[in-house]
């Protein structure tokens, strides 16, 4: 809660580069989020139930390529090699679908309007299990942040 109820005061002295994350024309398809690799947060009917939410023009995010393959083979996979890309695509997008994770709910450090959707507890039924610290902050973040749902 405290960051983002000082988030124009530490931004005041820390200026975010946001330039640099930005893009001139945003993504308007939606994206999905689908972790697999370090921390499999989401079976894999999960994740198509997230797929089926976000629509049939979605692109995926992963760091798991063949998991991605077997939540919906046709569906199209980023091809970015690097983490960061991803993310500068996935915040320039119009709306994200994930399963929480510091990596997708640190964008709503720099725009706390950002639409983001979230798997819920049930859904985060992977080998590792979601943590209640990242539902404690979602639900804290959405006192601040008006576009974040968790489905």
């Amino acid at each position: 809660t405290s960051i983002f109820e000082n988030r124009d005061n530490i931004f005041k002295y820390l200026v975010p580069r946001t330039d640099m994350i930005e893009k001139l024309f945003p993504i308007q398809i939606p994206a999905v989020h689908i972790r697999g690799k370090d921390k499999n947060v989401a079976s894999i009917e999960s994740c198509k139930k997230l797929l089926t939410m976000a629509g049939s023009d979605s692109i995926i995010y992963t760091d798991d390529k063949e998991k991605a393959k077997e939540v919906s083979p046709e569906y199209q996979v980023s091809q970015n090699e690097l983490d960061i890309d991803d993310w500068i695509d996935m915040y320039n997008s119009a709306i994200i679908y994930a399963a929480p994770s510091a990596f997708i709910m640190s964008m709503l450090l720099f725009n706390p309007h950002k639409t983001m959707v979230f798997m819920n507890e049930e859904m985060c039924d992977g080998e590792y299990a979601a943590s209640a610290g990242d539902f404690l902050f979602l639900r804290e973040a959405m006192k601040f942040c008006p576009n974040v749902s968790i489905i």
